[in-house]
């Protein structure tokens, strides 16, 4: 039997129902006896997280306070710094998801198993406040589905997971589990202050420390979140600002590893391990400027941007039947990737 070598870190705000969920599905863990410490971090006024905790005797929590409570962005980084949690894995839960009793367990296994694996994530299920209406969440890496919607395992490389949350928020945070020297070597290039999207910038950088292991098959519950921090924000320009800030930082990590990421784009295209109408039914706030962002980085590419664009426009205001008779229908078989026109 392996020592309990994982930290668990539940960050909660006001929430003691939603708290005491997330505990009850790290109590049903398969990799209980794996687990060093549960560390609960409040941060809010209410103090009913503890009690919550009191009734978990089963699991070594250490309760945390943050007094007074601490604005997200700062609370997220004392999340992932907190050094309490010093077991050789982490993994995040937040206080209003919930996993599966396997989700410790097919993540930690497999990193015991392959040392250079750096951080895992999973794939995830989304249900409503009475825990019905489940659906797929649209936190995947689009550029691996199409070839690996059945596998088990995925590698993902540096390339993709860098492609991927230029355009959305590729992992759920909650299916994060990585080495902790790992999270270790990135935190300080985290960028601080980040209310919004630190998990994006986070899976990158994890990402240049190792390989990045995707598991599809959903090992977690995520509540739909209508109105809460994180939905209201992703609504003001303030998200928008901060995610143009994480895009660059994206693009940073990219020409620090010398990666042409349009080139990189364009070949996942041509192998159809990518396909615009996917990659558009992800990319947060506007997906035609989503796919600008990636494909203008490069003056070699921006021709194909733009019939990228020009494809998107036509084929969602003319009918096939217009297309053909303008002669365009022939243009875009003979300009465009056929991944386009599927």
């Amino acid at each position: 039997m392996n020592k309990p070598d994982t930290s668990v870190a539940i960050p909660t705000r006001n929430r003691p129902d939603d708290l005491r969920r997330a505990l009850t599905s790290v109590a049903r863990q398969d990799a209980l006896p794996s687990i060093a410490e549960v560390i609960v971090i409040e941060n809010s006024t209410n103090l009913a997280s503890r009690e919550v905790c009191q009734g978990f005797g089963g699991l070594p929590i250490r309760w945390l306070h943050n007094d007074p409570p601490l604005p997200m962005s700062a609370w997220a980084n004392r999340v992932f710094g907190s050094p309490e949690a010093d077991s050789e894995f982490f993994a995040l839960l937040c206080d209003d998801d919930w996993w599966e009793p396997h989700h410790l367990s097919r993540a930690v296994t497999g990193m015991r198993l392959a040392p250079a694996v750096a951080a895992a994530w999973s794939g995830c299920v989304e249900y409503d406040e009475h825990r019905h209406t489940a659906r797929p969440r649209g936190h995947t890496i689009w550029s691996v589905t199409r070839h690996a919607s059945d596998a088990l395992e995925v590698d993902v490389s540096l390339p993709q997971v860098l492609l991927a949350n230029l355009l959305t928020t590729a992992f759920h945070i909650s299916t994060l589990v990585t080495r902790r020297k790992a999270l270790d070597a990135v935190l300080p290039m985290v960028a601080n202050g980040n209310p919004f999207d630190i998990d994006r910038h986070l899976a990158c950088l994890l990402a240049t420390q190792g390989r990045t292991s995707y598991y599809p098959p959903p090992s977690i519950g995520v509540a739909a979140h209508g109105g809460r921090e994180s939905v209201t924000l992703g609504r003001t320009k303030e998200a928008e600002r901060w995610w143009k800030h994480t895009t660059g930082e994206i693009v940073g990590i990219a020409k620090a590893a010398d990666i042409d990421l349009s080139a990189a784009f364009e070949s996942m295209l041509q192998q159809s391990a990518a396909d615009i109408p996917t990659i558009l039914g992800h990319a947060y706030f506007d997906g035609c400027r989503a796919i600008d962002d990636v494909l203008n980085m490069s003056n070699n590419f921006r021709v194909a941007a733009r019939r990228l664009r020009l494809a998107l426009c036509l084929r969602r205001y003319l009918p096939p039947v217009a297309l053909k008779l303008c002669g365009l229908g022939d243009w875009m078989v003979r300009n465009l990737p056929q991944q386009v026109l599927a």
